[in-house]
């Protein structure tokens, strides 16, 4: 049986295109769905959820009636299917807002966190 949780850890590189593979393990959770990701421009990193989990907060977000909150999150979000390959290409802007470069090679970590993985720049 398949885990439900992102989980472990592993070295990437985004492409100056945004262009990136998403780890096996990832994939088969996500299925041949798209996920979406949310840039975090204050912590540097970006935020994937699978469809389901990501529907699931966003009703919450909504049912709070909070119009700010609503277009802080649901703005940046960027929905992404990978390839027959497992790649997926982010945008521009997305990278961009967690200060990726896109003129040059980002080396990442793409760590798994339960409900969702994370993909932050490797500095070390």
């Amino acid at each position: 049986m398949l885990s439900k949780f992102f989980v472990n850890e592993y070295n990437q590189v985004i492409q100056k295109n945004g262009r990136f593979s998403v780890p096996k393990s990832f994939r088969e959770i996500i299925g041949e769905n798209s996920f979406v990701i949310i840039p975090e421009a204050d912590s540097h990193r970006l935020v994937c959820y699978t469809i389901e989990k990501f529907n699931e907060i966003g009703e919450e977000i909504v049912k709070s009636g909070d119009i700010e909150k609503q277009r802080s999150f649901f703005a940046v979000c960027e929905d992404v299917k990978p390839d027959s390959s497992g790649r997926v290409t982010i945008s521009t802007r997305t990278m961009t807002l967690v200060g990726f470069s896109t003129t040059a090679e980002t080396k990442v970590k793409i760590r798994g966190i339960g409900y969702c993985f994370e993909i932050v720049e490797d500095n070390g």
